[in-house]
């Protein structure tokens, strides 16, 4: 009894978990998620049908999930796939088989060869061009189709019969066919005509979700409609009726041209295939399966969009003789005149509206689908968007296969949260701050009116913000932390520091610095801290939402008692900036303190130094326009200094630098390094660079990344990196302690003897 008890009781327990979580993380439903992941991602940026189509691609996602965990067979898989693909209703995006299928052999063409010409009666000719493998190998054969051309030419109405009998056609017969037909075709035609060109999307960076920088877009390319050149003589104009099949191929952009002039009636036997001209991307996934997916589609000259027959006939097995439904209908359609645009279905020239994610805010703890849609949304923004992919640590096509079962076993907002957070940790860009409630909750709502931070390999005391609290605590600078609320103060910092994403390790430092005192609001930190005497004690110290930094009791600019100037420039406005320099102005050298992050006065800054128009810093975007990683193209600019009609300072100048110079502050530094030749004296900067983007994720997360790779201006690296000292110094324990800035001191002394 205890024995059947235990064996039920573990088949609920297996039961209540999903199924691919049960199974280790090289397994094949996490190769085929992840597979899925990937399809999904890149129909999403380059399927044009998402753009401007009421689809629910999240929906559709959400919905095959569990078809892909419950597929027992690579063909269940292929199936659950392609239910995926219905959801776009687009015959140009599906499933293939991972071989080609073999070429069959096009039975013999009933009457005389093709191609040829069958008089209807003497103002009616039916030209006939079903063997497309004729053509095959040579545009020698391309005459056949001139001569066959040439003859029907003296009718007042032609009937084109250009099915494809072979639905295995080669694509080399479908390729030589084509040329022969686009070759031969104008002599046909009395006026030049505007024949349909295709559109795709393309990215210039991520378009932000959230505000902020704008720069980023997506948008439609239109490729311009090739003009066909009219080759008959002039007064020799015909009606043309043209018969398609699934299998046509090579000639839909002079269909529709055709049509959107209306010089042209066509009708299709059977069901619309691959819309003919429309790109397409092959994508291999787990088991064999492959995707061809649409990539661009059909803009007529009239405004509609796609190839949209004027008449649909039943398919049928007998290409042969006039009762052919299919020539009924172009013959019908000839004496009717159904030839041109009036009913065709048109696309209004109007922007298209960017269509924002879905947050999903009221989840949050999202179902293990929205968890996943989580996971590839954000995979996918990465893959497509982040310009600094190419310096991960760990390879991001890996990271889908290990996070998947990660975010299946989640079992509350708060391991959802924090999965997130470690995912995001992957990307190695402080730019990557991740918004969520539930996170910040986690890490702490309150911190003590004081600063920390990581000196020798200690978390010390670096400033209090509040003097009551120095004296009513005992705290003092210079103490080292040892355990925050009981727990060691390394277990807390290599806790916190996985769920930060940092481009260095000097970043990394810094950010665990700003959330290591962190905890519940308006509850009291408990410290165990070693002052400078070596003793251990502990204190307790209140924690708060809001803490204010103590006003600074020196000038923002003025020059030191050694002579020299000094500019802070984390309170630099610009409206100060031109008395600054007066300040300044016959000083031997000047000091920048980059310590911090600035008020946007680089391009300021950059004009009181540049003799002439100088390059400060290179920008390089991804500009994906195909989910091929390898045409994942990047897009190149300088951006330059300009000089003003001020005077420029000509005497030495350093730059003050750590950690916590980031972004800004590290592009000020280029527009220094580029214009006034600074030296920079201290530790390297954080390393992150970049115009910022967001994303969003469901549980209402927010998460920013760089969607710039900025570099110095001769093109050296710059995020992961930072802008490296010429001279390095960095804060130690006892100067803190003494009060003493060694990293201030340091450049006065280089100002002093040049070393």
């Amino acid at each position: 009894m205890r024995r059947a008890f235990l064996r039920i009781t573990l088949l609920a327990l297996i039961s209540a978990y999903p199924v691919c979580a049960a199974q280790p993380p090289d397994s094949i439903c996490t190769e085929r998620l992840a597979g899925l992941a990937k399809i999904w991602g890149a129909i999403k940026y380059f399927h044009p049908y998402l753009a401007d189509r009421d689809i629910d691609w999240d929906a559709a996602l959400v919905q095959t999930i569990p078809k892909v965990e419950s597929a027992t067979s690579a063909n269940e898989y292929r199936e659950a796939v392609d239910f995926l693909l219905s959801f776009l209703h687009d015959p140009n995006t599906h499933t293939v088989m991972k071989s080609s299928p073999s070429k069959e052999t096009a039975a013999p063409a009933a009457g005389p060869p093709q191609p040829y010409v069958k008089w209807i009666d003497e103002h009616t000719a039916l030209i006939v061009a079903t063997d497309y493998a004729h053509f095959e190998g040579s545009l020698e054969k391309a005459t056949d189709l001139g001569k066959v051309f040439e003859e029907a030419s003296k009718a007042k109405t032609i009937i084109l019969d250009v099915r494809n009998r072979n639905k295995n056609t080669g694509e080399d017969s479908t390729f030589w066919f084509a040329a022969a037909f686009r070759q031969n075709f104008p002599v046909l035609l009395e006026r030049d005509i505007v024949a349909s060109s295709l559109r795709s999307r393309m990215f210039s960076g991520y378009p932000t979700q959230v505000g902020g920088y704008t720069g980023y877009y997506a948008a439609f390319v239109t490729q311009d409609g090739e003009t066909i050149r009219a080759r008959a003589p002039k007064g020799q104009s015909h009606r043309l009726v043209f018969i398609v099949n699934a299998n046509s191929a090579g000639f839909h952009d002079i269909l529709g041209g055709l049509q959107s002039a209306g010089l042209a009636t066509v009708v299709q036997e059977g069901e619309s295939g691959i819309e003919g001209g429309a790109g397409g991307f092959e994508m291999a996934l787990p088991e064999d399966v492959r995707v061809l997916m649409r990539t661009s589609e059909v803009m007529n000259p009239d405004g509609s969009i796609g190839f949209h027959p004027d008449v649909l006939v039943p398919a049928s097995a007998d290409f042969s003789g006039e009762q052919n439904q299919a020539i009924q209908a172009a013959l019908r359609a000839a004496k009717e005149d159904l030839g041109g645009s009036a009913g065709r279905p048109r696309q209004p020239a109007v922007m298209v509206a960017n269509k924002m994610e879905n947050r999903y805010p009221d989840m949050k703890y999202p179902s293990k689908e929205y968890r996943l849609l989580s996971l590839f949304r954000f995979w996918n923004v990465m893959f497509y968007f982040h310009p600094y992919r190419h310096l991960y640590d760990h390879p991001w096509g890996e990271t889908l296969a290990e996070f998947i079962p990660q975010f299946e076993a989640d079992q509350n907002e708060l391991e959802y949260a924090i999965t997130t957070a470690k995912l995001v940790a992957r990307i190695q860009d402080t730019h990557g701050f991740m918004r969520s409630p539930v996170l910040q909750n986690y890490i702490g709502t309150g911190r003590p009116a004081m600063e920390v931070k990581w000196i020798e390999g200690q978390t010390v005391v670096t400033r209090i913000f509040d003097e009551g609290l120095r004296a009513s605590s005992g705290l003092a600078i210079g103490d080292v932390v040892l355990a925050v609320d009981g727990e060691d103060i390394m277990v807390r910092r290599t806790r916190l520091g996985e769920l930060f994403a940092a481009s260095t390790p000097q970043a990394l430092q810094w950010r665990i610095s700003q959330a290591v005192l962190s905890g519940p609001k308006d509850t009291p930190a408990s410290l165990k801290i070693r002052n400078a005497a070596g003793e251990t004690k502990e204190v307790s110290v209140p924690r708060s939402s809001v803490v204010q930094p103590p006003k600074y009791e020196t000038p923002v600019f003025r020059v030191l008692p050694e002579g020299f100037g000094y500019i802070d420039l984390t309170r630099l406005e610009p409206s100060q900036v031109d008395k600054a320099f007066e300040v300044i102005q016959n000083t031997p050298g000047l000091i920048f303190d980059m310590r911090g992050y600035p008020r946007g006065v680089f391009e300021a800054l950059g004009a009181r130094f540049a003799e002439k128009k100088t390059v400060a810093a290179v920008f390089e975007g991804p500009i994906p326009q195909s989910p091929d990683p390898t045409e994942i193209s990047r897009v190149k600019f300088l951006q330059f200094a300009e000089p003003d009609s001020n005077w420029k300072y000509r005497g030495k100048v350093v730059v003050l630098i750590n950690e916590q110079a980031i972004s800004q502050s590290e592009h000020t530094c280029l527009f220094l390094e580029a214009t006034a030749h600074a030296k920079f004296i201290g530790s390297p900067t954080n390393g992150a660079n970049g115009d910022v983007t967001q994303t969003v994720l469901p549980g209402d997360i927010t998460v920013s990344f760089s969607g710039h790779d900025v570099r110095h201006a001769d093109g050296r690296q710059l995020q992961r990196v930072g802008i490296q000292p010429d001279v390095k110094v960095a804060p130690t324990i006892q100067g803190i302690r003494e009060g003493r800035d060694e990293v201030l001191q340091r450049a006065i002394a280089y100002l002093k003897t040049g070393h």
